[in-house]
C-alpha cells in the first residue's frame, strides 16, 4: 500500500487562471504625468476637447446640390 500523505507536490498550487487574467496590477498603464509635460501637447489635447465639445458643422449645401444632375431627354 502507497501512503498517500508522502505524495505531496513540491510546487504550491497554482492559482486560478481567471483570477491570474483578471489582475491588474500587470496591466499596461500610461507613463506619469511628468513625463508628458517634457513634450508640450496640454493645447493639442485642449484643442481636442474642445473640437469634441463643440455641435458637428452643418452643410450649407442643399441636398439637391450634392445629388448627381438629372439627365433630360
Amino acid at each position: 500500500m502507497s501512503d498517500e500523505g508522502s505524495e505531496t507536490p513540491s510546487n504550491p498550487p497554482r492559482a486560478s487562471r481567471f483570477r491570474e487574467h483578471t489582475n491588474t496590477s500587470n496591466s499596461i498603464r500610461p507613463p506619469p504625468d511628468e513625463l508628458w509635460k517634457d513634450i508640450a501637447i496640454d493645447n493639442l489635447i485642449d484643442k481636442f476637447n474642445e473640437e469634441n465639445a463643440a455641435p458637428p458643422p452643418t452643410s450649407r449645401k442643399s441636398s439637391r446640390e450634392n445629388s448627381a444632375p438629372e439627365l433630360r431627354a
